[in-house]
């Protein structure tokens, strides 16, 4: 679980979405939603093989995730392989809550978008795209995933830079 600066870098095949969809996450989620108890988990790129790999706090969280193919042997035996070779291992941390807040404040200051959506920002980007569907606006929200995904990229490469790891993104 090795996060410090290497002396050079090590051009690695990584999986883009998978990638961006760990390193981007909403890291306090599993505080602001409580009942999703499986939720507790910590993201890894292994630097090896580049693939994401996840840690659920608790072994039962791989049971409970309907959206995580694992279990919780799985999560044990993953557990083991990080207390074998924790240098092998970046913790892909996450992001504030903050942050996904102030990328979509960003989004509304490059100018991609018109008056109205800033207008209808109430301080939750769940709800400011919920109001954009309903109001007919779904190429707003998508215009505004995009220009996440690109700030995530630069965000990512950046990380993945002060590691040691140069991304061949896949």
């Amino acid at each position: 679980m090795s996060n410090e600066p290497a002396d050079q870098f090590v051009r690695l095949p990584i999986d883009e979405r998978l990638f961006l969809d760990a390193f981007g996450r909403d890291r306090d989620f599993p505080v602001r939603a409580p009942f999703f108890h499986y939720a507790a988990y910590t993201n890894y790129l292994d630097r090896r093989t580049g693939k994401v790999r996840r840690l659920y706090g608790a072994d039962s969280g791989a049971d409970r995730d309907p959206y995580c193919r694992m279990t919780a042997n799985d999560n044990r035996a993953f557990q083991f392989c990080l207390l074998l070779s924790p240098r092998r291992y970046v913790e892909l941390p996450g992001l504030p809550h903050s942050k996904h807040e102030e990328l979509l404040r960003a989004f509304f200051a490059s100018g991609r978008t018109n008056n109205s959506a800033r207008v209808a920002y109430e301080g939750r980007v769940w709800k400011w795209e919920q109001a954009m569907f309903e109001a007919g606006r779904a190429n707003t929200v998508h215009e505004f995933h995009a220009y996440r995904d690109e700030q995530l990229r630069i965000m990512a490469t950046e990380f993945l830079h002060e590691v040691g790891i140069e991304p061949d993104w896949k």
